[in-house]
């Protein structure tokens, strides 16, 4: 926890930084951690891309929630990559992360590889809904979920894609 305080002081202070990778850091194992870190991107106005990749954010519905409230009040971060983890686990998290994806103003490219999306099929909902009322996303990339692509909520996703033909979605 010391070290994301620490952390999350060093974001307040660095204008200079544009891209924080913070991949592989089990940053979801601590809820503390994640809002130390949250709370200090929230007072940077430097960094455009976070890429939290393989930190099993998704195990705990807390941490979703606090990027929920961080969504909403960000209009700086443009690229997130949440790939590999773990997001699917629940539609509690589903629900909490794209309501927040829902009300962003700047996240233009949505990273969402490898979070097995075709064992949540209520995670194309959520993710439908978010994704027509955002003006922001260009690029979403759902590589590597193994994605049932005749499933009545993939076809109904991809309903929605169709209507937005702005975004341009990898799977």
């Amino acid at each position: 926890m010391e070290n994301f305080n620490f952390l999350k002081d060093s974001l307040i202070l660095n204008t200079t930084l544009q891209n924080l990778n913070l991949t592989n850091n089990d940053i979801g194992k601590s809820n503390e951690n994640l809002y130390f870190l949250l709370k200090g991107l929230r007072k940077n106005k430097g960094i455009k891309e976070i890429n939290f990749y393989d930190n099993n954010l998704g195990s705990d519905s807390e941490n979703i929630k606090y990027f929920e409230k961080y969504f909403k009040k960000n209009s700086i971060i443009e690229k997130m990559n949440f790939s590999k983890n773990n997001l699917s686990s629940n539609n509690e998290n589903m629900e909490y992360l794209f309501l927040g994806i829902k009300e962003s103003v700047s996240i233009n490219t949505l990273i969402l590889n490898s979070n097995e999306f075709r064992f949540n099929q209520n995670a194309f909902f959520f993710m439908g809904e978010a994704i027509l009322q955002n003006q922001s996303i260009k690029i979403l990339d759902l590589r590597l979920n193994s994605l049932s692509l005749h499933s009545d909520s993939f076809s109904k996703f991809m309903e929605i894609i169709k209507s937005k033909p702005e975004i341009n979605v990898e799977y």
